[in-house]
């Protein structure tokens, strides 16, 4: 993983944000992914993208999101630290339980409540923990 790229990618649409960073459907090299970007001029947010990344970097697992890259983003009016990261197309699972209209059955709660203990399984054994 790439700390220091600087990143250009096309933003198709806005995902979502919280309280250090914005999520964006983006095309980068011909893939899309999803970018979460942090103010750099914020101390806090920077603060919360090294421990992100910090912690994202040692995990791999099919159950947990990948982090393609890390790096600096700068568009026309400042300069954002960015993760890339997997694009999930249907969003979180809370989504796809709340707020589509998706017909699963049975068989599919049971597959996510499989991975999901498999990926917390993974997570919960990890020597040394993360930080």
């Amino acid at each position: 993983m790439d700390n220091n790229e600087q990143f250009k990618f096309k933003i198709l649409s806005y995902l979502g944000s919280g309280t250090y960073a914005q999520v964006k459907k983006v095309e980068y090299n011909n893939q899309i992914v999803a970018a979460k970007i942090y103010e750099t001029k914020d101390e806090m947010k920077t603060k919360e993208f090294k421990a992100e990344l910090k912690s994202l970097k040692s995990l791999s697992h099919p159950n947990i999101i990948k982090v393609f890259a890390s790096g600096t983003y700068n568009d026309s009016q400042a300069s954002f630290n960015c993760l890339l990261i997997e694009f999930a197309d249907m969003g979180s699972l809370y989504n796809v339980l709340h707020e589509y209209k998706y017909d699963y059955t049975i068989n599919h709660a049971i597959s996510w409540l499989t991975q999901i203990s498999d990926a917390v399984n993974y997570l919960h054994t990890l020597t040394p923990k993360p930080t």
